[in-house]
């Protein structure tokens, strides 16, 4: 499992993080949207996306992981 993340995610991995939720984690969608909304701070922003992320990559259905 992927417990922290170094640097920030590609717009590819948050991309496809939000793909994942969309159709598996409505909750983890839903929490990232209303921070990334609410929020004009990038590191909040990043924060969120990093955190999207990290759910993804602990779920069962990231290849390789």
């Amino acid at each position: 499992m992927h417990d922290t993340l170094p640097t920030a995610p590609s717009r590819y991995e948050v991309r496809t993080a939000l793909l994942w939720a969309l159709e598996h984690d409505r909750d983890a969608l839903l929490e990232h949207r209303e921070t990334t909304q609410r929020s004009s701070w990038e590191a909040a922003r990043g924060a969120a996306d990093r955190h999207l992320v990290r759910r993804w990559r602990a779920s069962d259905l990231v290849p390789g992981a």
